[in-house]
């Protein structure tokens, strides 16, 4: 009875040794997965995936490659997203493949490197249809503006990298719509908090202030090419 081979009661009943078959119910404590080894849902076959699983790589993985991923699967499709190694034991970046099923087997990728940059296949873009807009004021004096500002070379105390590019509180003086200044303190991984962080839209302002600058510029080439006409006209 109770003590024969098989049954629950003497202790080897194979169904203790998988989770196959069974349905529903929660599980009380950690669950623990060697790296190697995936732990997923949905259809993985020669003639269909539509399944998402995580998986920490086992072993030694290539510099740059993934150590630990998401990957959600569509057929030949799919997305993978986690952390990509360094030279050592550091991250590199966190990153975003998506390799689309096509017939060229395109594949893209958006990262956040570990320099607090980031960078993507293709271009970043932002919704600016007018009609999502309203109180529109045209901008003035943008060339006499953006002379005065400081376009710099600089580090950052957190990062080893050279940057290039404009500084929030220049711009924040002559265009505050372009400012967001952080509510809650930043904090760097240097160990520097900066309260009242300020943020800089830099591609909004760039786009108008440019723009603006060249417009009055050709006005200014304008006027001048009229007066070299007149001056021109009044010495024959």
């Amino acid at each position: 009875m109770g003590t024969s081979a098989g049954t629950v009661a003497a202790g080897n009943d194979s169904r203790f040794s998988t989770v196959d078959g069974m349905t529903g119910g929660k599980i009380s404590s950690s669950v623990v997965v060697n790296a190697g080894f995936s732990v997923g849902i949905g259809p993985r076959t020669t003639t269909e995936d539509n399944s998402a699983y995580l998986l920490a790589v086992s072993g030694s993985s290539p510099s740059g490659q993934y150590v630990n991923f998401n990957h959600y699967s569509w057929y030949a499709g799919y997305v993978r997203t986690g952390i990509r190694r360094g030279s050592g034991q550091d991250i590199n970046r966190y990153s975003i493949s998506m390799a689309v099923n096509d017939s060229g087997g395109t594949t893209r990728e958006w990262a956040f490197n570990a320099d607090g940059t980031a960078n993507g296949s293709g271009a970043w873009t932002t919704g600016s249809d007018e009609r999502h807009k309203f109180d529109l004021e045209e901008i003035s004096g943008a060339l006499d503006k953006i002379a005065g500002l400081r376009c710099v070379t600089y580090s950052k105390w957190d990062s080893e990298v050279r940057h290039v590019g404009l500084i929030a509180q220049d711009v924040g003086a002559i265009c505050p719509e372009a400012i967001t200044i952080s509510t809650e303190p930043v904090k760097f991984s240097d160990g520097r908090e900066v309260a009242e962080f300020q943020f800089l839209d830099i591609s909004g302002f760039t786009a108008a202030y440019a723009f603006q600058a060249i417009k009055e510029l050709h006005a200014k080439i304008n006027e001048l090419q009229d007066e070299i006409v007149k001056l021109s006209g009044s010495g024959s």
